[in-house]
């Protein structure tokens, strides 16, 4: 959620400040965002009917790792422009309509009759940090594309590593016990 709220408060900078997108024109590139979002998380919905969580999680986190290092790659050396950075946004956006409701999924299952208060632990852990990468954004306020694209390269790629040593590290070594 910290990448998603960073795009949201530093969308903005990117294609208004830093593109010279006009404010009625920002509408189109927002919504489509959030239009892929939307279609995204209908995907999603398809593909738990044939994969497990865990497998639509580790493809869509490392298709949403690889659109926010490139976006950090591209903005940093000035190969992206304007609508290169809008796809890329748009990827990483999209990607959160599949990771996010399967994470949860898989954070929740474990708990049973615990479940509203892990879901309340989860939220609270979400928004904390979701508020501090706004923050962040919001601080920073240059104009630029460089700190935005940057918060959301850090924000996937922490997502993957947390993801791979928290909840990879925990399935991989259920499958490998021996049951007597």
């Amino acid at each position: 959620m910290a990448g998603m709220f960073a795009y949201i408060v530093g969308s903005p900078y990117v294609f208004i400040e830093h593109f010279h997108v006009t404010t009625a024109h920002f509408g189109f590139f927002f919504g489509a965002n959030a239009l892929g979002l939307v279609l995204a998380a209908q995907l999603n919905a398809r593909l738990v009917r044939r994969f497990t969580s865990d497998q639509i999680i580790r493809k869509v986190l490392a298709v949403q790792v690889a659109s926010g290092v490139l976006l950090f790659a591209g903005v940093w050396t000035g190969i992206l422009q304007l609508y290169g950075v809008a796809v890329f946004l748009f990827i990483y956006v999209a990607s959160v309509g599949c990771l996010f409701p399967n994470v949860n999924a898989m954070a929740l299952a474990p708990h049973g009759a615990k479940a509203g208060s892990a879901s309340a632990l989860i939220g609270v852990v979400q928004f904390m940090l979701a508020a501090a990468s706004a923050s962040l954004i919001g601080a920073v306020n240059s104009g630029a594309a460089v700190p935005v694209v940057t918060v959301i390269g850090i924000c996937s790629v922490s997502a993957a590593i947390l993801y791979k040593g928290m909840v990879v590290s925990a399935i991989d070594s259920q499958k490998w016990k021996l049951t007597p």
